[in-house]
């Protein structure tokens, strides 16, 4: 600043400079107020010869000039020196923050020694586990696996446990990354082994801390994991998880959530928690009565792109319906609109979907019956779905969706068979084709579908339908017969004599049937009998009788059965009895030439089997004389017809077979027919 800015009076930078007499520049108010007492210069004490004052306008624009220079050099040092306390505010924590991380690797890098260094580090710094958890997210990955190795030595005990959830209960309100790292570290914590996981079901604050973590969205999807782990210790374990307060409905509102982690973490979750044995059904039924449960469980199906969380969600679903207490869980699982997004899932890309939305398919209907089936039905394209599913080609996939078209078969309306048999829905060729070259449990549960549909009186569709017969045959020769006869049986009791031809003709078919029928050993006791019936049925057709009679060791298949008595013998009996009614006289010859068959005959006729009666009467009928000398030299023979005709069932017939016996041979026969008499009618 320059001296001449000053008023030589007041010594004060002018406002308004001006000139006086003397020649110079004062302040006006100064100057003015000098002169009213003064008539002399200020500065020579000499008599000034006039008052009058004059502005000096240049030293005005110099003083405004500087005066403004002035203020703008002040503003930029203010500014400077604001700027200089804020980096020193924004430094301070960084440092105090790098002094932490630095504290807190060294921390951790002695506390991960061993457990006893662990202790004696925390027992040195209180704030040692905030410190460690910090260290956890370090970018340092040593640093974050010392903190972990560290923490997980402290974690035995119940106490630092109990700590860790106290501090997950502070942090949790206000979401913090700490919040986060400790979730985490819990989560890896909880897959230690089940003596980890019972400390921390245990811990007082432990399932508390959790849920608080399950309503932070960074952290949630690490909580529900932990609750997941500890849900797979054991049933005790899920007890105290479904007993928690708060923890279902939260696990449901993570379900919903917009995080895809924690939704498919928390429906893992509800997984591990239902899938208990039928000792813990009260529990799968209490997950289910959760507020919002079912209802998020539904959601998570129709999660657009994320298939973990859909297909967690079906198996869920697919828990608390096998453990339901009749339907009304699943109608309400239904009403929550399960049903379009699980056959949307079964249509997806991903096998492991598929499989786990035909499991949850196959529960519903199961456990809420008709009401399931028909809501079922009337979703959109779920026949398409259904068959698409079957032509993937993945066994498990396969099989279980095989498992829901026969329980629809099975259970649904007449309008639905028609759909399932209609060639539009797919169904059927896609069964046939995985009947044969497939696994067992593929190629039986294809068999057991069309079983179930044979069964509702859509045979004629079945059996037109290429590969059907084909594969039924090739699955009982190559072994897995049981599904397979079941099918084949339907078809021949409950089709017509064109579709029971057409069974008979399929090559290999009869061979099959008659392996079967032949074969020995319990294991065998149903399979036998079904092939028995079957081989009865189809034989009630003239030709099919007659072709089945003539292949290969049939009858005597037949006839080994019939020696085993019991229902099994008794279809025996009936298919032998078809077989020779429609036979011509050259097959009755081979039916009475199997080594045992007449005896077997006339051992059931004496039982009381009304078609061991019939057959008797069918191989006399034509009237040659070889055959009936046979049938009436066979001893037992005429004592079992004098039997049969004193009994009201098959009166009728034995007296047939009696009236074709004594027509033969008058003479010989009748003496041999009333000596019979005699014997059946003698007192015992």
């Amino acid at each position: 600043m320059d001296d001449l800015f000053l008023c030589p009076i007041s010594q004060e930078v002018m406002e308004d400079p001006v000139v006086a007499a003397d020649g110079h520049t004062y302040e006006r108010v100064a100057i003015v107020q000098w002169l009213a007492a003064h008539n002399t210069s200020p500065l020579t004490n000499l008599p000034l010869e006039s008052r009058v004052l004059l502005p000096n306008h240049t030293l005005r624009a110099a003083i405004k000039e500087w005066k403004e220079r002035s203020q703008m050099l002040q503003r930029q040092q203010q500014q400077q020196q604001q700027q200089q306390q804020q980096q020193q505010q924004q430094q301070q924590p960084q440092q105090q923050q790098q002094q932490q991380r630095r504290d807190a690797a060294a921390l951790a890098a002695a506390a991960a020694a061993s457990a006893e260094a662990a202790r004696r580090a925390v027992d040195r710094h209180p704030a040692a586990l905030a410190d460690l958890v910090c260290a956890l997210g370090s970018s340092r990955e040593q640093v974050a696996a010392d903190a972990a190795a560290a923490l997980e030595h402290l974690a035995t005990s119940s106490d630092v446990l109990e700590r860790l959830y106290q501090l997950l209960l502070e942090k949790a309100p206000a979401g913090t990354p700490t919040t986060t790292k400790l979730a985490a570290f819990l989560e890896q914590l909880s897959g230690q082994g089940a003596a980890v996981q019972r400390h921390m079901v245990e811990a007082p604050s432990g399932l508390k801390a959790l849920v608080a973590a399950l309503g932070v969205a960074a952290a949630a999807g690490h909580a529900a994991g932990a609750l997941a782990n500890i849900a797979a210790l054991d049933a005790q374990a899920r007890r105290c998880l479904v007993a928690a307060p708060g923890l279902l409905p939260a696990l449901a509102a993570c379900i919903r959530s917009e995080d895809s982690f924690g939704a498919a973490q928390a429906a893992k979750a509800v997984c591990q928690i239902t899938a208990g044995d039928a000792s813990e059904a009260e529990l799968t039924r209490h997950v289910a009565a959760a507020a919002g449960m079912l209802a998020a469980l539904t959601a998570a199906l129709r999660r657009p792109g994320e298939g973990e969380a859909a297909r967690r969600a079906a198996v869920a679903i697919f828990n608390i319906a096998f453990d339901s207490a009749g339907p009304e869980l699943p109608l309400r699982i239904v009403e929550a609109g399960a049903l379009p997004a699980l056959v949307r899932l079964l249509g997806s890309t991903g096998v492991d979907d598929a499989i786990d939305a035909a499991r949850a398919l196959i529960q519903l209907c199961r456990q809420g019956g008709v009401d399931v089936v028909n809501k079922l039905a009337d979703v959109d394209s779920v026949l398409p779905a259904l068959a698409a599913t079957v032509a993937s080609g993945d066994a498990e996939a396969v099989t279980h969706t095989a498992c829901v078209l026969g329980q629809l078969a099975q259970q649904g309306s007449p309008e639905l068979l028609q759909r399932i048999a209609a060639p539009e829905s797919g169904v059927l060729p896609a069964l046939a084709a995985v009947l044969a070259d497939n696994p067992a449990q593929v190629s039986d549960a294809a068999a057991s579908a069309l079983a179930q549909i044979c069964k509702r009186n859509a045979v004629q569709e079945v059996v037109e339908t290429d590969g059907v017969l084909a594969g039924l045959a090739e699955m009982m020769r190559r072994g897995s017969e049981t599904e397979a006869v079941k099918a084949v049986c339907w078809m021949a009791k409950l089709g017509s004599s064109v579709q029971r031809m057409r069974i008979a003709e399929q090559p290999g078919m009869v061979e099959a049937l008659a392996m079967l029928a032949g074969s020995r050993g319990d294991a065998w006791l149903q399979r036998r009998g079904l092939a028995v019936l079957a081989i009865s049925y189809l034989a009630s057709e003239p030709r099919a009788a007659r072709a089945i009679g003539s292949t290969g060791s049939v009858v005597p298949d037949l006839v080994a059965v019939l020696q085993l008595g019991g229902e099994t013998g008794a279809c025996a009996a009936a298919a032998i009895c078809n077989i020779a009614r429609h036979a011509d006289a050259q097959l009755r010859r081979k039916i009475v030439a199997v080594p045992d068959a007449l005896p077997a005959i006339i051992a059931a006729a004496g039982r009381r089997v009304a078609a061991a009666v019939e057959a008797l009467k069918w191989l006399t009928a034509g009237g040659e004389s070889d055959l009936v000398g046979k049938v009436a030299d066979a001893p037992g023979a005429l004592q079992a017809l004098l039997r049969a005709q004193a009994r009201s069932g098959t009166v009728c017939t034995a007296i047939e077979a009696l009236q074709q016996i004594a027509a033969c041979d008058r003479g010989r026969l009748h003496c041999e027919i009333a000596q019979a008499a005699a014997q059946v009618l003698r007192p015992a």
